[in-house]
């Protein structure tokens, strides 16, 4: 037992027997042996891969909160050496949390540790070595390490996808005060036609409130019944990111008003897909007035041109018998 052995078989005995726990101690050392060198493999493996990996990877735990193992591209991100982290105090290592995000994230870190609900995928703000701050996403879980619980999180820099949300969200800010100051209605809707966005004109021209818009309206509402048909076929043709030009419909106020317009589409794109549209809504109704009290003048002035005209022939005809009968 001194020099390794694990146990001892009995000799004495039916000849069967001895043999058989023979046989069944040998499959058992064999059994075991062969788990032993896989789980080394498999441990050499794992460490391979997470020392590889291009994601972030470290170990915590507590009490007292303490960095156990990370990887070399968490030392990248963060600008350590991966050796720095197991070094770092309870305050340093809390330290590398921005402080507003603080809270929050050791709130979820102590949770998981307990073996409580907790979120699993989050982003918060993390401090670099030189003070700078960047954006991460974790995906943490809780594992068992030396014997001891433990968080094990895979972190992703995602700060370059927050400064173009950022950017975008600047964007889209400018779009929507833009919008607010045309004279015509703008408006978004999703794939359903379930309007998203309308412009501080749309809601006087059509007399609905924020309120009602964020109950739910939907673009076919605003089109009279006779025109409906042709909008959805519009609407599917957009949403394929066909371009059909500007299409002429009557469109109805919350009063049950109506007024002509003139609606020009055209699809938004996100990731690839065309998941809404946008569109623009020039009121025509002063127009086609103009339009039609121009084409009633231009009748009667055709009628006026056509009696004078009869009128002058029936003159020029008497002066020629009246000629006649002078000669």
């Amino acid at each position: 037992m001194n020099l390794g052995a694990d146990r001892y078989l009995s000799k004495r005995g039916s000849p069967d027997v001895v043999y058989f726990e023979l046989v069944y101690a040998i499959n058992k050392i064999t059994e075991r042996n062969n788990a032993k060198r896989m789980l080394a493999a498999s441990d050499s493996k794992y460490r391979m891969l997470v020392e590889k990996s291009l994601q972030g990877i470290m170990i915590a735990q507590s009490p007292p909160l303490r960095v156990v193992y990370a990887n070399s591209s968490m030392g990248k991100m963060l600008g350590y050496e991966p050796e720095e982290f197991r070094a770092l105090s309870p305050q340093q290592v809390s330290e590398l949390i921005y402080v507003e995000d603080r809270v929050v994230f050791f709130n979820r870190f102590n949770s998981r540790l307990e073996g409580k609900e907790a979120e699993d995928n989050y982003e918060f703000r993390a401090v670099n070595k030189n003070g700078s701050i960047l954006w991460i996403q974790a995906f943490a879980n809780l594992i068992e390490y030396e014997h001891q619980p433990a968080i094990q999180a895979m972190f992703l820099d995602i700060n370059e996808r927050k400064k173009a949300e950022e950017e975008l969200r600047k964007s889209e800010g400018r779009y929507r005060e833009l919008a607010n100051f045309l004279p015509e209605i703008v408006f978004e809707s999703d794939s359903s036609g379930k309007i998203i966005f309308f412009n501080q004109k749309a809601f006087e021209i059509t007399g609905y409130t924020r309120e009602e818009l964020e109950k739910g309206l939907n673009v076919l509402q605003f089109i009279v019944p006779e025109d409906r048909g042709r909008a959805k076929e519009n609407i599917k043709k957009t949403m394929t990111g066909e371009n059909h030009g500007a299409n002429e419909y009557s469109l109805l106020r919350k009063n049950g008003a109506t007024f002509s317009s003139i609606v020009r589409t055209a699809p938004l794109i996100s990731e690839n897909k065309v998941k809404s549209f946008r569109g623009l809504v020039m009121d025509i109704t002063e127009r086609k007035q103009m339009v039609n009290q121009l084409a009633e003048y231009s009748e009667h002035l055709e009628q006026i041109i056509e009696t004078r005209t009869k009128e002058l022939k029936e003159t020029q005809q008497q002066l020629v018998k009246t000629e006649r009968l002078a000669a």
